[in-house]
Parts: structure tokens; sequence; C-alpha cells
């Protein structure tokens, strides 16, 4: 997993090796991430730049702070269970 303060780097860094003839999802396999992973970190930048521009053109029809667009520093794909929970559907009834 790429921790939050290493993404940044991470899509420098693809960003570099695509202008030197890499192909991104080449460069996606090598650092462990889907082209997909790659998409939404770089939208996560570009949504919290387009926000703050609005805001900053027409401030009074912002009334409350913007969202926070920060991605969350791990995420757990088969996260354990807890044990209240059914294993199956059959549990359920």
């Amino acid at each position: 997993m790429i921790s939050a303060s290493d993404r940044k780097t991470a899509i420098e860094l693809i960003d570099e090796t695509i202008r030197a003839g890499a192909r991104e999802k080449l460069a996606c396999r090598e650092l462990g991430i889907s082209q997909r992973t790659l998409q939404r970190w770089r939208e996560a930048e570009t949504r919290k730049r387009v926000y703050e521009l609005a805001r900053a053109r027409h401030p009074e029809r912002w009334t409350c702070s913007t969202r926070d667009w920060r991605l969350d520093d791990e995420v757990w794909y088969n996260p354990e269970r807890s044990t209240n929970e059914p294993e199956s559907k059959e549990d359920i009834t």
C-alpha cells in the first residue's frame, strides 16, 4: 500500500516515466497499483483545485467550507468481519 504522503511522489514518478516513453499500465504495475487507482489519485487533486478556484471566484455562494477531498491513508479490501456479522445469507434467516 502507498501512504498518502507518497501518492504525490508516485504520480510524479509515473508521469516522468510516461514522458520518457513508458506505458501508463506498465508504470502502474511497477508500483503495484492499478490504472484506476492512479486515476482516482489524480482526480482528487484536480477536484480540490476546482473547488478552491470556484470559491475564490464567487465567495458569496459558499456559506460553508468545501469538502475534504483527501483520500484515506489506509484502505482495506477485505476487512476482518466482526463476530456479530452473519457469515452468509443463510445465517440471516
